[in-house]
């Protein structure tokens, strides 16, 4: 689990069912973050390759080789992708433009396609409607019952990071906003692990986070990363030729 969110599914004010719900997503956002910051690492030529195949002394050759793949990987389709207008009523277009739903969606579509989708929740903040979008190292959600990629089951988001008394120079989340049908919940830190819950009943019933995922199947609801395992071992492999190349020739 996450030590960002210790105790959260332990949240005052939290009903059984909550509980539960609540428990299931952090579960699922703690088991994806090591998968989705390696991909990250790749994205941002970050990576390290373990082994080289060859031993040379470190004093007259640095392992920094990079391979910039992974980046032209999801730079290559995320740049071709363009978001231009919401097509519907002129209520529908105002309400687009005054959250800025185009420009949002279009600056995260990098995040998309480096963890495999992206998410959306809209919610009703002090000056009206507000989408806000979360990648998959902030949000998470519980795939449909019934297989319809179009909604989620639930979700969880991560609406707030900033420094406290007690967390040291890291800043750590204060604020995680769970979805529900007909509800959501925010669940704020009070202090080391205690966290308290508020509930709001809503209209709507389904959640209101959508997933926008990069070719979403049924075994795969939340999409597939355009960094795959191919694309990260072709660049493994480059990166250890490159490096013995350059130890052949020192």
């Amino acid at each position: 689990m996450s030590n960002d969110l210790q105790g959260l599914r332990d949240a005052d004010g939290l009903a059984s069912r909550e509980r539960d719900v609540i428990d299931r997503l952090v579960r699922s956002l703690s088991s994806h973050r090591g998968h989705n910051s390696l991909l990250g690492a790749y994205y941002e030529g970050n990576f390290k390759v373990e082994d080289y195949g060859i031993k040379v002394d470190p004093k007259m050759l640095r392992n920094d080789q990079v391979s910039y793949w992974p980046e032209k990987a999801v730079d290559a389709l995320a740049d071709r992708v363009k978001l231009n207008e919401i097509v519907g009523s002129d209520e529908v277009r105002s309400l687009v433009e005054s959250v800025g739903l185009v420009d949002a969606y279009s600056s995260h579509l990098v995040d998309k396609y480096v963890n495999g989708c992206m998410f959306c929740v809209v919610a009703r903040g002090p000056r009206g409607p507000m989408a806000r979008f979360h990648d998959a190292m902030t949000a998470t959600a519980l795939p449909s019952p019934d297989h319809d990629l179009s909604v989620v089951d639930a979700g969880l988001a991560i609406a707030r990071t900033e420094r406290v008394e007690w967390g040291g120079t890291r800043p750590v989340a204060t604020l995680v906003n769970a979805f529900m049908p007909n509800e959501v919940v925010a669940l704020r830190l009070v202090g080391p692990g205690r966290w308290s819950a508020e509930s709001y009943r809503v209209p709507e019933r389904t959640p209101t986070m959508v997933a926008f995922a990069h070719r979403a199947r049924g075994r795969q609801p939340f999409g597939k990363t355009r960094i795959s395992r191919a694309v990260r071992g072709i660049s493994d492999e480059m990166v250890r030729t490159m490096f013995r190349m350059e130890g052949l020739s020192a």
